[in-house]
């Protein structure tokens, strides 16, 4: 049954999204998707991964693949079914409400306006190598500031002046970084290749136990190098044909990305010479303490002493410069995207939406440009909160697994291009596999990111739930209350009680738990404490969506409780101890999926983007 009728937000965003210039080609989004999975990540993640497995890491990438193809194919056919620029953070709303989405979304925006700024730094530290002088000790010198800000400005620029442009720049990075890790495996394999690394050395193909092929799925950062497959549900608006495009960027650029990552894998471990490295042959572990640690290909490449080799560590230092700075690009355009959505969801002030001569959401871009310039200064408390914060972006990825099932009971007659097979299997398969993601972030990171992520709901209880006739006093001075609270526990009990003293190696058990008790405990009663005031001061339409919400934030609590007792938690002597704490997560998974599911319901937005397509739907092609 359909909610009682109201001006949503979709109806409001429906002016701006018809605006939108229909720009970007099959192959420019599959670029996209490509640009963003093949960053700079490539340059370490089979170091990273051969560290933690050996020679078995080569497996660990198709696991941590075949995972993410789960996850993209649920989107395909959410992002395809109603293609919306920003659909990353609009879609969810459709069947989940307001509170789920804004949680999601405030989660992602946090994530993704950092990773513009975090990238064009990389690539900053890179060209120090050329510039003397713009990164003394680790640290960017206001003469590196300047340069970064540029280049800031400069992807600002390539984005302001539409997405044709945008498109056809992205394109050739795009080629390029699909021709230089080619190019690094061919020469590799050829001229330098040592076949006895794979099986002939001590431990075999697997030296640290078959387990720990799973370990490097998340630990050896591999699921995080595959997570760029999203960018194209937040250009769908844009798409000439999003139908087509957005299943094939998805999960086509997925799979292409894991093979050349396999075969990434697979040139690293034949090109490791363990003598010119100076350590006995299978001590895997021991290649932090290489010079590989500086820049792998780089250094096996200027090991080698083959002139060819040698003469391509020049190309690698370019590609070390332009391979984050191709997705420096990309992420400043998807966090304005970002924006978008949160404004067309009514999260955000509707001026968010305006768009420019060229059709660009320029307020929305402007936004992200100016606060991605604040992670340039260089002060420790933007690096740390940047860190907590990167992980946000998989909260997202939650909202599209209950939306595909309530689409397909409340939008059955919406012609579906692309239609996830087997869903009954695949899409809680998919919510699985992006809890796990969350899981297997550490602890020290995770409570970081649900404390941030939690700290967005008084926007949302004094902004957005205003068309819920909320009462503003109410909002705001319950509000003050609890992120004065929020604070003083995160501060006093989370960090100064646990995350210091960890980072400072101490690892007394009992001296971390009880500290940890009363921080969930006390985070626990706060929320419900301020969810409860906030829910009984609207009307019963904001209730609903409320209700309906819940969900995700009883799910961000109990994954920080599963995760301090487990392998990735402070404790010396975890209490959910490998591999039983993934089937513990699991089984959260399975619990939490049942919920979003069953809390799923028809709403305004809904029956507004179904009003759209069925209007689309009777005009003559």
């Amino acid at each position: 049954m359909a909610p009682e009728e109201a001006q949503s937000s979709e109806a409001k965003a429906k002016k701006y999204d018809q605006g939108l210039v229909k720009g970007l080609s099959d192959f420019d989004l599959l670029m996209l998707v490509i640009g963003s999975v093949l960053g700079g990540s490539w340059l370490f993640g089979a170091y990273y991964s051969a560290m933690y497995v050996g020679p078995a890491s080569i497996i660990s990438w198709i696991i941590g693949g075949v995972l993410l193809i789960f996850v993209a194919i649920v989107w395909a056919e959410v992002g395809s079914l109603f293609p919306k620029s920003g659909g990353l953070v609009r879609i969810p709303q459709y069947t989940g409400g307001t509170f789920a989405s804004f949680v999601m979304g405030w989660a992602y925006l946090l994530g993704i306006i950092t990773v513009a700024p975090t990238e064009t730094l990389g690539a900053v530290q890179y060209l120090s190598s050329f510039i003397p002088g713009i990164f003394v000790n680790g640290t960017i010198t206001l003469k590196g500031g300047i340069i970064t800000f540029a280049l800031l400005t400069f992807f600002f620029f390539l984005n302001y002046f539409g997405v044709k442009l945008f498109g056809k720049v992205n394109d050739s990075f795009g080629i390029w970084k699909l021709i230089i890790p080619t190019m690094a495996v061919i020469l590799l394999i050829v001229f330098y290749p040592h076949p006895e690394n794979f099986t002939s050395l001590p431990g075999g193909f697997a030296p640290y136990g078959y387990s720990s092929m799973f370990l490097a799925v998340s630990a050896g950062g591999i699921i995080y190098s595959y997570l760029g497959f999203r960018e194209s549900i937040d250009y769908a608006g844009e798409s000439k044909n999003p139908e087509r495009a957005i299943p094939l960027s998805t999960i086509g650029g997925l799979v292409i990305m894991m093979v050349l990552y396999v075969l990434i894998q697979v040139a690293f471990i034949a090109g490791l010479d363990w003598k010119a490295l100076g350590l006995s042959p299978g001590d895997w572990s021991g290649l932090q303490s290489t010079v590989l640690s500086n820049g792998p290909f780089f250094e096996i490449f200027r090991l080698s002493g083959i002139a060819i080799l040698v003469a391509f560590t020049s190309v690698l230092l370019i590609d070390a410069i332009i391979s984050p700075s191709g997705c420096s690009i990309i992420t400043t355009g998807v966090s304005s995207r970002t924006f978008y959505g949160l404004a067309a969801d009514g999260h955000l002030p509707e001026f968010f939406l305006k768009l420019n001569r060229w059709r660009i959401p320029w307020i929305s871009l402007l936004a992200s440009w100016l606060l991605g310039a604040l992670f340039i200064i260089p002060y420790p408390t933007w690096q740390l909160l940047s860190t907590f914060i990167s992980a946000a972006t998989v909260i997202a990825y939650l909202g599209g697994m209950p939306a595909l099932m309530a689409l397909r009971k409340f939008a059955p007659d919406v012609k579906r291009r692309f239609r996830a097979p087997a869903a009954g299997i695949i899409v809680p398969a998919a919510f699985i596999v992006s809890v796990l993601l969350i899981y297997w972030t550490p602890y020290t990171v995770l409570y970081g990111t649900v404390v941030v992520t939690l700290a967005g709901l008084p926007l949302y209880f004094i902004y957005s739930a205003r068309k819920y006739g909320r009462k503003l006093l109410v909002a705001l001075s319950s509000s003050a209350v609890y992120l004065a609270i929020l604070f003083f526990i995160t501060y006093y009990i989370a960090y100064r009680r646990i995350a210091l003293p960890y980072s400072e190696s101490i690892t007394e058990q009992m001296g971390f738990i009880f500290p940890f008790l009363e921080f969930w405990s006390a985070l626990v009663v706060l929320l419900i404490a301020y969810i409860f005031v906030n829910y009984y001061a609207i009307n019963e339409n904001g209730r609903k969506h409320v209700r309906s919400g819940l969900w995700i934030v009883a799910l961000l609590v109990t994954l920080l409780l599963i995760s301090f007792f487990g392998p990735y938690g402070p404790l010396e002597s975890p209490l959910i101890t490998f591999p039983e704490d993934n089937f513990v997560a699991i089984a959260v998974g399975i619990i939490f999926y049942l919920w979003s599911v069953r809390a799923s319901f028809f709403t305004e937005d809904l029956g507004a983007v179904l009003s759209e397509y069925r209007e689309s739907a009777k005009k003559p092609d």
